[in-house]
């Protein structure tokens, strides 16, 4: 039985000017599809030379020595294949969850070679294909109330029912799942939707906008994820168009953990109310997770003013993630209504 395989290796790197070492630095490699340094890229004119292979086992987190030497060749490109020479491609054992509140499964389909391909925004694991990665995900094919959506904005009926938002302030948590870029809020916010009360859990961002207004995504959406005691998810989406600096984006923008599975955390406080447009109409329908396993009964409901952030702070966004959107489901008879 082959031991267990790693997410990660932790490489210690002795950084040498060729007589003695100048500074350590650690060096997280990802083992996932794709090999890759996600922390710490030393100087582009060095590599890295295996010092000492011993303490490379197959386990989840090990640190290794390695010596930098001069070369010409670029050490973040060398570090992936110092790491398959002793651990093959591995499940993933975190993630971008199902985006909602909830952990999904990357239990995934078994492909050449014996690589898993674990979900994501194109190639083999994009949006067509999540059905069929793992059986837990067959809603991403066969369900018939999925998200997201388009929105006409012509004929709909006008239900006026406000969200109630109870919104407290909480500290700065941020983490990059792999996926987006997550704020965990401190528990005890709350909206309470068509007389349902909501726990506000998280909020996280898509760029573009995954729902659709009359054929056309914003710039960028923002994700309020909340939870009600029965279970029943109910998102509330912000739709940003670029333009002046959102200062609500401001101290997490400049917390943002730039490297898959990072999080950065501050005692500085937000609150959620102000990523909220003035003017609080939206629109309301029942949808899906926009992300496996694409459970269905979701309580959808898209603010139907936006709110403006610059572009350089989409960029900052996308710079990350450059494809992080589902595209849009049919509709299948499904209402929407202005509220």
């Amino acid at each position: 039985m082959a031991p267990e395989r790693p997410d990660h290796l932790i490489f210690e790197l002795n950084v040498s000017d060729g007589e003695k070492t100048s500074h350590t630095d650690s060096v997280i490699v990802s083992v996932k599809n794709v090999v890759k340094p996600l922390e710490v890229k030393p100087n582009r004119n060095k590599i890295a030379k295996l010092k000492d292979t011993s303490t490379l086992t197959p386990v989840k987190r090990k640190k290794a020595t390695l010596e930098v030497a001069e070369a010409p060749s670029a050490v973040e490109n060398f570090l992936p294949e110092i790491a398959k020479t002793f651990v093959a491609p591995v499940q993933a054992s975190d993630g971008h969850g199902d985006g909602h509140g909830s952990k999904a499964h990357h239990d995934t389909k078994k492909h050449d070679a014996g690589h898993s391909v674990h979900w994501s925004y194109e190639g083999a694991g994009a949006p067509a294909h999540w059905a069929e990665l793992d059986e837990k995900y067959s809603l991403c094919g066969s369900g018939k109330s999925q998200s997201p959506i388009d929105i006409p904005t012509k004929g709909l009926e006008h239900k006026p029912q406000p969200i109630e938002f109870h919104y407290n302030t909480s500290k700065i948590n941020v983490v990059n799942n792999g996926h987006t870029i997550q704020a965990n809020y401190d528990a005890g916010s709350y909206a309470v939707i068509g007389g349902k009360k909501f726990n506000l859990l998280q909020f996280h961002f898509h760029s573009p906008s995954e729902n659709t207004i009359d054929g056309k995504p914003a710039d960028m959406v923002a994700h309020m994820v909340h939870k009600a005691d029965d279970g029943t998810l109910g998102v509330v989406a912000v739709l940003f168009k670029a333009g002046k600096e959102n200062d609500f984006l401001k101290p997490i923008w400049s917390n943002l953990p730039l490297e898959s599975g990072t999080k950065t955390a501050s005692d500085d406080t937000i609150f959620a109310a102000n990523l909220l447009p003035e003017e609080k109409s939206y629109y309301h329908f029942t949808g899906s997770l926009t992300t496996p396993p694409c459970t269905e009964g979701v309580n959808w409901n898209v603010m139907a003013t936006m709110v403006e952030a610059s572009q350089n702070q989409i960029d900052a966004f996308t710079s990350i993630f450059p494809k992080s959107v589902r595209p849009v489901q049919p509709l299948n008879g499904r209402k929407i209504t202005l509220q």
